[in-house]
């Protein structure tokens, strides 16, 4: 059953129309007739059978009612105006709907916005990405923390409806919390929470009971085919529009090969639970999913979920469950959406990644997945930590995983640079965070972004009088640092127009840095620079969009 969200919205009905107003967005939607007073059961207390019962006694109703009722309860949840409610109400009068006219269930109708919401402005995007995270009071600030960097990486490219089963006393003390910093970074964007039922209560358990709650997502979210699934130790590189246009086909889910596969682990695993029944090479971690909600339903997977959570011996219990029930219905998914910092060495040469895959992996990761027995004694602040530790381990996989003749462009999808007067300044206009470059790192930086590898420029340094003996080692960590803040990434195309000449540099200038390429980092005015107005305009708009609106 749902109820109407009134933190978020106003709604009224008034000659059968009705008329819904988002506080925070400022975006207000109408409804035809007939959806309107469907609107009304919905919000009155009927469940969503109830209504569709209610719906075949109208005469002529069309065969595919039921799918109309669902996207149109999916599009109220997808816009906010609705969540689900776990509380029936027991004195709602099963009577039918008073309607006679020619049935008619479209999407929402989006009206103009009518209020100011200031740099919250709806992007010109409007693909909607469904994702689920599952969590409790032990995990509401890595889930934070993996809400936000998905947010932050997704901004004009796309929106979430981001579903979240958490406990009644997670969502009492921190949903509000969850839902400001959701309409902080993207007021187009969702957060709607479900609650777990009792099925797994007796289960066997590896921590906490909310390991289980994604088995739960085919059964509270009935509406959806499909559905993304990521834990919340997780931080996002990538926003998912390629993930969410992944076709699974008749596979029951997709995901990414586990490091268990490689032959020394999958030995030591034999003995647990599943694995006998398993092939190796085809265990996937359950970190990132792409799960088929319509196909699980249909082979009442959830059933068999529920009895095998009750047995013991797993390994890592719903990631064992998961791939014992979906053996050979699993699409894998490339490493890039799953990054695990640690050593890859066997799993390279065993196959189980390709080169291919993993340079891919740890130059552009999608989700980097801090996963470890390390991370349940995590939190806050600790955690943040961890993730930096893991991040520079991401650098040194990097390092290990080139030649040294590999090469290097500007990240402009997130930095804008200017160098003036020998200075490098580089803005990341998603974080308002900017960074300055000393002059003789700055000098090595314009031939980094210009085109020249790494060993290019180590051959122009060792031409400079009197640079140190380990200008190597303090190349490859400047280079690791651009690489770890962003503000550069690969670029396997050389470029044929640049210049193979010196640097310009005398020794005078470079003993006066030290022969240090030293980057200073200020987010002195970070919240002024998200809040800029370029952050709000389209490129034909320029810096005057509030003319378009008559201002």
């Amino acid at each position: 059953m749902y109820k109407l969200n009134e933190e978020k919205v106003f709604c009224n009905i008034t000659d059968g129309i009705a008329i819904i107003i988002n506080y925070f967005t400022g975006v207000s939607y109408s409804m035809n007739t007939f959806g309107s007073m469907v609107l009304e059961k919905i919000i009155g207390g009927y469940s969503r059978d109830d209504i569709l019962a209610l719906l075949r006694n109208i005469t002529d109703i069309p065969l595919d009612i039921d799918e109309k009722l669902d996207h149109f309860i999916n599009e109220l949840l997808r816009a906010g105006v609705i969540i689900i409610s776990n509380e029936k109400n027991e004195d709602v009068p099963m009577s039918g709907i008073s309607i006679d006219t020619a049935i008619d269930l479209p999407p929402i109708v989006k009206k103009q916005r009518n209020m100011s919401t200031g740099n919250n402005a709806i992007t010109s995007s409007n693909t909607v990405i469904n994702i689920a995270f599952c969590f409790d009071e032990n995990f509401y600030l890595q889930a934070k923390d993996s809400i936000n960097s998905l947010l932050c990486n997704s901004v004009s490219k796309c929106h979430y409806n981001m579903y979240c089963i958490v406990d009644k006393k997670t969502r009492a003390l921190h949903a509000k919390e969850l839902e400001n910093a959701v309409r902080q970074q993207d007021a187009a964007s969702s957060i709607i929470f479900l609650e777990p039922n009792s099925d797994f209560d007796q289960s066997f358990l590896w921590k906490t009971v909310a390991i289980y709650y994604r088995f739960m997502l085919p059964i509270l979210l009935p509406y959806l085919d499909k559905i993304i699934y990521a834990d919340v130790d997780t931080i996002f590189n990538a926003d998912l529009l390629e993930a969410n246009q992944i076709n699974i086909g008749a596979n029951l889910i997709a995901g990414v090969k586990d490091i268990v596969n490689t032959s020394s682990m999958w030995k030591s695993f034999l003995g647990r639970n599943v694995f006998k029944y398993l092939a190796c090479g085809t265990y996937i971690n359950s970190g990132f999913l792409i799960m088929n909600l319509k196909e699980i339903r249909n082979q009442n997977l959830y059933a068999q979920w529920v009895d095998l959570s009750k047995r013991t011996g797993y390994a890592c219990p719903d990631q064992d469950i998961l791939n014992y029930t979906c053996h050979g219905k699993k699409l894998f998914l490339p490493l890039k959406y799953n990054f695990v910092p640690q050593i890859y060495n066997d799993a390279l040469q065993e196959n189980i990644y390709s080169q291919e895959e993993f340079t891919e992996a740890t130059l552009h990761p999608v989700m980097i997945h801090y996963a470890g027995n390390a991370k349940f004694l995590l939190n806050g602040k600790a955690f943040l930590e961890y993730v930096e530790k893991a991040k520079k381990k991401i650098v040194n996989l990097i390092c290990q995983s080139f030649e040294k003749n590999y090469m290097y462009k500007l990240n402009e999808e997130k930095v804008f640079c200017d160098i003036t007067d020998g200075v490098a300044i580089i803005i990341n206009f998603i974080t308002g965070v900017y960074y300055s470059i000393n002059v003789f790192g700055s000098m090595v930086f314009e031939r980094i972004i210009g085109g020249y590898s790494r060993d290019e420029i180590l051959t122009l340094l060792k031409n400079i009088p009197n640079i140190p003996t380990n200008i190597d080692e303090k190349l490859d960590h400047f280079i690791n640092e651009l690489l770890l803040i962003g503000i550069i990434i690969a670029n396997s195309e050389e470029s044929t127009d640049i210049s193979k000449s010196g640097i310009s540099i005398d020794a005078a200038i470079a003993a006066e840095d030290d022969f240090e390429m030293t980057i200073t980092e200020y987010s002195d005015i970070q919240a002024m620079l998200i809040a800029d107005p370029i952050h709000d305009v389209e490129d034909w708009e320029g810096w005057s969009p509030a003319l378009s609106q008559g201002y």
